[in-house]
């Protein structure tokens, strides 16, 4: 278990970049189709599709951030349990959603509940 926590620690950020491109590359592939249904500009298209690549890889290498610092904080209490705390449980929890690629989708929906729920009590307050 060592051996395989140490792999992970020494060559993270190779593993990170390459699966991170992955994702980034799989949303551009994604939003493609509705560039050309759309018949968008090609400065549009490149644009959207840019945005898309960049929110993907940035979420996903976050996610590998998150992975590489729960491997250091936990791999000398391993195979012991007693000292893993919340923070280790929050990281875990943003590596599973960055390493899956759903950090990205998972924060902008968090951000967007965020805001509904500020409209909603704004149109509440001023009695909508």
């Amino acid at each position: 278990m060592n051996s395989l926590i140490s792999f992970f620690i020494s060559y993270w950020i190779l593993i990170a970049v390459v699966m991170s491109i992955y994702w980034g590359i799989r949303a551009v592939h994604m939003f493609y189709p509705a560039s050309k249904e759309n018949n968008l500009s090609k400065w549009t298209s490149f644009f959207m599709l840019s945005y898309q690549f960049i929110f993907n890889f940035v979420g996903s290498l976050a996610g590998w951030v998150c992975f590489y610092v729960l491997l250091s904080r936990t791999q000398h209490n391993l195979p012991n349990f007693n000292n893993i705390g919340i923070v280790d449980f929050v990281l875990f929890v943003l590596s599973l959603l960055g390493l899956t690629g759903h950090l990205p989708q998972t924060t902008y929906g968090l951000v967007v509940s965020i805001g509904k729920f500020a409209e909603a009590g704004t149109q509440k307050l001023l009695g909508k």
